[in-house]
């Protein structure tokens, strides 16, 4: 296996320890939160998600011009494929897919998001407050969450789980 981060004799990535960790001998004493990552038990998995976070830090590092890691990556990938549980083209499947899914649930989330500005006109002094009403696709309800100079700029308070109704 050849190293990522460029010294040739310390394991110094977190990647590079991620795929040391599915070398033979080691599997078996890594530690249980490793297996839940790259379950041992099911290797093409774990050759999806260890190839597609081989790929993103190849797409970043071609955006760098560091062309000598790139072919350190590209290696690797390489490497992950010859072990015969994936090809490049699942794994780059696999990596666009993520990608998509991340800006969806983005999307999804700031698409159910109302901010606006909340001001007490009861009180003597200014007490505005920023406020973000968030709905609940799930379940249809409503969190009104607020905070602002009267709320000490640090507190977030926040109403919820209460349902707007329309006439």
């Amino acid at each position: 296996m050849r190293p990522l981060g460029g010294d040739l004799e310390v394991i110094d990535t977190p990647l590079e320890i991620a795929l040391l960790s599915i070398s033979p001998g080691v599997e078996g004493i890594r530690p249980p939160e490793a297996n839940v990552m790259l379950p041992a038990n099911n290797p093409r998995l774990a050759d999806q998600r260890l190839g597609a976070a081989v790929f993103q830090e190849m797409q970043i590092l071609r955006f760098l011009a560091d062309t000598a890691a790139v072919s350190r990556h590209e290696a690797m990938l390489q490497w992950i494929i010859s072990r015969g549980n994936v090809t490049r083209a699942e794994v780059e499947a696999f990596y666009r897919g993520g990608i998509r899914g991340l800006i969806s649930e983005t999307v999804n989330e700031e698409f159910n998001k109302i901010s606006f500005p909340i001001r007490n006109i009861i009180r003597q002094q200014d007490s505005s407050y920023g406020g973000v009403l968030t709905r609940n696709p799930q379940n249809g309800h409503y969190t009104l969450s607020y905070g602002g100079a009267y709320t000490n700029n640090r507190l977030v308070r926040q109403l919820i789980n209460f349902t707007v109704f329309q006439n």
